[in-house]
């Protein structure tokens, strides 16, 4: 019947039409059911993540499933194993396992990062003093040091005025003799203080005194003599800090009472006054050109001794109001006893002789030109002392008898342990100029003057 052929046409065309739709959703099985088009059959192959492979990772643990080395650890399927489990400091070896603050994730383990160390469970500063190096030993803390931690290993630094030797800290040595500023270009003569935060020095700047003070931080100021003139001091001392003398030209001598002011005496002469000594405030001497020898009993008027020389005297000294000595040109030197009489005593030398100190009445020194150096034993004898140098020698002074200088011209200052042995100090000046008088408050402060206004302190 043309009805039933028709039925059978149609029929054959429909089986084709649904054997291309089955293949085009990738299966060829004639079973699945016409009337759901193989949805059910889909829904069984879609209902699980996939990685980046197209492989089904339904039910499989999120780093197992991963490669090596990578973790899903925020359990989102669409960005599939985002963690690099070998540096990832929140994630290190494992999801969740995170680094502390001082360690860096490396291969997948937690280390040290750079600048640290362990020390058992912690990581603590590669600088830390208590934990050092591998084995974290606490660095030893040595006197006046301080302790650091340095490539794995303690060191220490020392305190300032310390220097390292072996495991300890030591006193630096002195530092060298140094100048200080004067603020003047005058030829200094003398100086004297009544203790390390009162120190005088004066001199000769040709057209004006010379007085200057410290306090002994280093800094001079200038203190004035109204009505003196032009003259130069060249010589100094004082019984305290309210008692103070200086002298000079044309038979200068001014007072001060340690108040910043000086008043003039009169002193009877017009020589030259070359150095001031006392005993005390009501037993002082000044010696000077032409064999001058005066004294004052400290009311301010001065009496001529007769010296029994017409020498240039340069120094004066003594042990006691009943010992003194005054020293000079020519080999010359005189004793008193205080009684206003004086005699000569033999120098063994015709230099000039500039200055006497002594540490006691048998331990006296007197230096001069020619690197001259003699000492007595108190005795009226006088031994020369080999000197290191050949210079002229102007000043003397000791904090005791193990502890004695000398200075002189070209920067000259020597120093002897009081053995008879004299070395020579090197000062830290550019210039050596002529140096003219030494004086201390002890072995550790002490003071040396010279030409263009030189002030040296050491040691």
């Amino acid at each position: 019947m043309t009805t039933g052929r028709k039925t059978s046409i149609e029929s054959a065309l429909f089986c084709l039409l649904v054997a291309a739709c089955s293949t085009e959703q990738g299966t060829t099985d004639a079973s699945v059911p016409i009337a759901d088009g193989g949805a059910a059959d889909r829904s069984a192959v879609d209902s699980g993540p996939v990685d980046a492979a197209g492989v089904d990772t339904a039910g499989i643990d999120a780093e197992a499933s991963c490669g090596p080395g990578r973790g899903d650890c925020d359990g989102d399927p669409s960005n599939g194993c985002e963690v690099d489990l070998t540096s990832s400091s929140q994630h290190c070896g494992q999801c969740g396992n995170a680094c502390a603050a001082e360690e860096r994730c490396v291969g997948g383990s937690c280390e040290c990062a750079p600048g640290f160390h362990r020390c058992g469970q912690l990581c603590v500063s590669d600088t830390d003093v208590d934990q050092c190096g591998p084995q974290c030993v606490k660095c030893p803390e040595p006197p006046n040091g301080t302790p650091y931690c340095a490539g794995g290993a303690c060191y220490f630094t020392c305190d300032p005025g310390y220097r390292q030797d072996g495991a300890t800290c030591v006193p630096k040595p002195k530092p060298p003799w140094s100048s200080q500023p004067s603020g003047t270009t005058a030829l200094l003569g003398d100086l004297w203080g009544s203790g390390a935060g009162d120190v005088y020095a004066v001199g000769d700047a040709v057209t004006t005194i010379t007085i200057l003070h410290t306090t002994g931080g280093g800094v001079w100021t200038a203190e004035s003599a109204p009505g003196v003139g032009k003259y130069g001091l060249g010589a100094l001392w004082g019984s305290g800090p309210g008692d103070i003398y200086a002298a000079g030209a044309k038979g200068t001598i001014v007072h001060s009472t340690g108040k910043g002011t000086w008043t003039t005496q009169q002193s009877g002469t017009a020589e030259w006054l070359h150095d001031l000594w006392g005993s005390g405030a009501g037993d002082v001497y000044a010696v000077g050109a032409n064999g001058v020898i005066l004294r004052s009993a400290g009311s301010g008027t001065w009496t001529a001794q007769s010296s029994g020389t017409t020498a240039d005297l340069y120094g004066v000294w003594g042990s006691g109001p009943k010992d003194i000595y005054a020293v000079g040109e020519n080999g010359t030197i005189l004793h008193s006893a205080g009684n206003g009489g004086w005699t000569a005593q033999s120098s063994g030398t015709t230099e000039w002789l500039m200055e006497i100190w002594g540490s006691g009445p048998k331990d006296v020194y007197v230096v001069g030109w020619a690197g001259t150096i003699l000492h007595s034993t108190g005795a009226g004898s006088w031994t020369k002392q080999t000197s290191p140098s050949s210079v002229n020698l102007e000043g003397v002074w000791g904090s005791g008898p193990g502890d004695v200088y000398a200075v002189g011209n070209s920067g000259t200052l020597l120093h002897s342990q009081g053995s008879g042995s004299w070395t020579q100090i090197a000062i830290s000046t550019t210039v050596k100029p002529n140096l003219n008088a030494v004086w201390g408050s002890n072995s550790g402060d002490v003071y040396v003057v010279g030409n263009n206004g030189m002030i040296i302190h050491g040691p």
